[in-house]
């Protein structure tokens, strides 16, 4: 089913659960709509990672969406933290400058050359953003003060494309 389809399926619910008197009858109803909305969701979603991670490929660019604003043409810049030698990964627009750093040093020696901590509390888009772009995966989590960080594995060849 496609997004049109599922939409079609959740106004006919709606318009249902208003002509229902049975009360059990209108829950299930809603567990229907909301059961649908979340694939709705889940395949607008899907769509929008194939259209950005396909607009990459072509243009060796990425699409940078923050909480404030969205940044196309963004490339990667990538060097190591002094302090435990993990992998720092900075985002630069192309027209602006930097936008935002995705990692932070927790200064945890013997991390594997291709992990370190994401910064998910400054930038809490950080992990959908790498997994829209195949650029890593969260494997565990890492705890500074009050504070807790992904631990992400990268794909080393897909952040070098974006250098």
């Amino acid at each position: 089913m496609n997004t049109i389809e599922l939409r079609k399926t959740a106004d006919k619910i709606k318009d249902l659960i208003n002509k229902v008197n049975s009360e059990e009858q209108r829950e299930k109803l809603y567990d229907q709509l909301y059961e649908i909305e979340y694939n709705i969701d889940n395949l607008e979603r899907a769509l929008k990672r194939e259209e950005l991670r396909k607009q990459a490929s072509e243009t060796g660019t990425l699409t940078v969406s923050t909480m404030w604003e969205e940044y196309p043409d963004c490339k990667l810049s990538l060097n190591h933290y002094k302090a435990d030698k993990s992998l720092c990964i900075d985002i630069w627009n192309l027209e602006e400058g930097p936008i935002a750093r995705l990692t932070v040093c927790l200064n945890k020696k013997g991390l594997p050359e291709n992990q370190s901590y994401i910064d998910d509390n400054n930038c809490p888009w950080a992990l959908e953003f790498i997994e829209t772009y195949g650029l890593g995966k969260r494997i565990g989590i890492g705890f500074s003060g009050y504070c807790t960080y992904s631990l992400v594995e990268w794909n080393i060849d897909e952040l070098n494309k974006y250098i």
